[in-house]
């Protein structure tokens, strides 16, 4: 009995929440689902706020998540062709100032189409107050895109961001503690243009500037997983650059020939370089090129003392 007495006093609960998710399409989804998963793992609830014109999720397939599918008055088609149709068969086209006035453009019309999927979910009286009979305890959001902190204010929950990052506002804006940078006048953007087409979302006197820089929390490298020492090869590879260092690129997939050849004539002149695809003719011997590094491996290179630069 005593036994008993004392194992019932060295035993604890866990309290198991009622998570609302609002996602961003691409490799953000794809990186947030493993931590919903251990969301799942933990015994929470998840539930993915999913619009008409997902790209990544059907919410009629078989899942761990529960789905709330909702009519965002916008397709997918509004959401790509003008902006593949622009990097395909405009941008190499154009004059600097062209891109750059294109860019502001296409920006303004995503966040358009953006608070029109939000608009679609706030006026939906019947999904609203489904997700408020559901007693949500808060909403994790992905920050990319604008409109959660409306969502919040109408379901009166907290608000977490799944990352410490903010487009189309400066980090001053909601204090970031982020290293120091700067961006010559004749690359920068004004993004301040674009603060009118969300802040005609917002009631007065309520403004976009206030509204972001209030979440509840922010959160810091959950997608990563520390990482593991190089396989031997590579990490031979990055010891010979000596106290030059390397410089890591990514992302390079569909380059045409020309500009492979360009950037990897441009490697060839520092200490190392690396490239994937086709070996180009202007490959110089220092150069490697990999058809694929493992993501553990590229986030060890990128956090390896020796990388100057990704």
């Amino acid at each position: 009995y005593a036994l008993y007495i004392c194992f019932t006093l060295l035993t604890f609960s866990v309290y198991c929440g009622n998570i609302l998710v609002r996602h961003t399409e691409g490799s953000h989804w794809i990186n947030l689902k493993p931590v919903l998963e251990t969301l799942l793992d933990r015994g929470h609830n998840v539930t993915v706020l999913v619009n008409s014109a997902s790209l990544y999720i059907d919410p009629t397939e078989h899942s761990r998540f529960s789905y709330q599918p909702f009519n965002g008055s916008v397709s997918v088609e509004d959401c790509l062709e003008e902006f593949i149709h622009f990097s395909m068969y405009e941008m190499d086209h154009l004059y600097y100032w062209q891109i750059h006035w294109r860019l502001d453009e296409l920006i303004q019309r995503q966040i358009q189409l953006n608070m029109q999927i939000v608009d679609g979910l706030l006026k939906s009286e019947s999904i609203m107050e489904r997700l408020r009979e559901a007693k949500y305890e808060l909403l994790l959001a992905d920050p990319i895109w604008h409109g959660s902190e409306l969502v919040v204010e109408m379901l009166g929950l907290p608000l977490v961001y799944t990352f410490l990052y903010r487009p189309h506002q400066g980090e001053a804006l909601w204090a970031a503690s982020g290293l120091p940078f700067y961006v010559p006048s004749a690359m920068d953007m004004t993004i301040y243009s674009l603060w009118r087409v969300i802040d005609d979302s917002y009631s007065d006197p309520t403004t976009t500037c206030a509204m972001i820089g209030n979440p509840d929390l922010w959160l810091v490298r959950i997608h990563c997983k520390t990482a593991k020492l190089l396989p031997e090869a590579l990490e031979e590879f990055v010891q010979s650059s000596g106290d030059h260092g390397i410089v890591v690129g990514s992302m390079i997939r569909n380059m045409t020939t020309e500009l492979a050849d360009m950037i990897a004539s441009a490697l060839g002149q520092i200490p190392q370089s690396r490239h994937s695809e086709e070996k180009p003719e202007t490959l110089a011997p220092n150069t490697r090129v990999y058809n694929r590094i493992p993501q553990n491996d590229l986030l060890g290179i990128c956090y390896h003392m020796n990388t100057h630069l990704y």
